[in-house]
């Protein structure tokens, strides 16, 4: 199960990367802020949720 949870890093830090670099250099506009911090929200609940999975699946 620690593969799942490489595997959800692997695939996740990407695209949140990609996503609050578009947000911090593209977006021009009053709310950009509360968007990377409701994009770190969910970034940090898909990685302890896969923790959770990987921590449940072990032996």
């Amino acid at each position: 199960m620690i593969s799942l949870l490489l595997f959800t890093l692997l695939i996740s830090t990407p695209i949140y990367g990609m996503c609050l670099w578009l947000t911090h250099t593209r977006l021009h506009w009053r709310y950009v802020g509360l968007l990377q911090i409701a994009l770190s929200g969910c970034y940090l609940i898909i990685v302890f949720y896969a923790a959770g999975l990987a921590q449940s699946h072990a032996p």
